[in-house]
């Protein structure tokens, strides 16, 4: 392994680019990933609701708050999104049984498991890559990349 993120030429001026371009070749890769089947519902649907559906596949049943919380987006953006998703079939809105004054999110029985599968086929190299790379390789790097958007984070909170 090394200890840069590029073995040759690495100033520091490049880390930057070295992250960013080994997340766009990754975001790449899951873009040319080529499905057994297409998802149709999915066709021109804004990247920002294919993130929250993403989202939804992976938690549901999710509330609309801790929804909001995980794309880091306001309660009303969140509650926005899980409208647009609605209207267009994906998700439906159920009252919390347990808890009244909260709504959880589920995906449709149609479009919704539709579109479920086709978002896990397409991370299924992913899922692989991760795997390979084993879980403690993984951990680490999450930790490394909290600490890259905690940094982040507090550059922000400072200005």
């Amino acid at each position: 392994m090394q200890d840069t993120p590029n073995s040759e030429n690495t100033e520091c001026g490049n880390y930057p680019y070295a992250l960013l371009s080994r997340i766009s070749s990754i975001v790449r890769s899951l873009k040319e990933t080529p499905p057994s089947e297409t998802c149709d519902a999915m066709e021109g649907m804004s990247p920002r609701l294919v993130v929250a559906l993403s989202h939804i596949v992976i938690f549901a049943p999710i509330s609309v708050s801790e929804l909001a919380i995980r794309l880091n987006v306001s309660l009303a953006t969140a509650s926005q999104t899980v409208s647009q998703l609605t209207n267009a079939g994906f998700v439906e809105r159920n009252e919390d049984p347990v808890d009244h004054r909260r709504t959880l999110v589920n995906l449709s029985k149609d479009k919704g498991s539709q579109t479920e599968q086709y978002l896990l086929q397409k991370l299924g190299p992913l899922e692989k890559s991760i795997h390979l790379m084993g879980a403690k390789n993984f951990s680490t790097l999450c930790l490394l990349l909290d600490n890259i958007i905690a940094g982040l984070e507090s550059q922000d909170e400072a200005t």
